[in-house]
């Protein structure tokens, strides 16, 4: 017991245990860096994703208001037309019962 007490005291059994240790922890570290810039990576492309939808998403809603005008425009023309129409219409019933 006492010879195996003073091999893992030999300073270079504790270092050589020791950087292995340092090397197992550095390769695990690493496979955490890669994971981290692969979900970096499929982040940035959501953020880019997003922002795109957010840009069509104000283009619809720009177009929406643009035709929503112009119905509300050819609306307004039709109307004194309908009008005219009507009055028309009325008159043609008065000369007719006036007959």
């Amino acid at each position: 017991m006492a010879e195996s007490d003073t091999e893992t005291a030999d300073p270079r059994q504790v270092a050589s245990i020791t950087f292995a240790y340092l090397r197992r922890i550095e390769n695990q570290l690493g496979k955490v860096m890669e994971v981290l810039l692969r979900h970096d990576t499929r982040i940035g492309r959501v953020e880019r994703d997003i922002g795109e939808l957010k840009r069509d998403i104000g283009e619809f809603k720009s177009d929406m208001m643009m035709m929503e005008n112009r119905l509300l425009t050819q609306s307004n023309e039709v109307l004194p037309i309908v009008q005219r129409v009507d009055d028309h219409q009325q008159r043609l019933e008065k000369a007719g019962l006036q007959q």
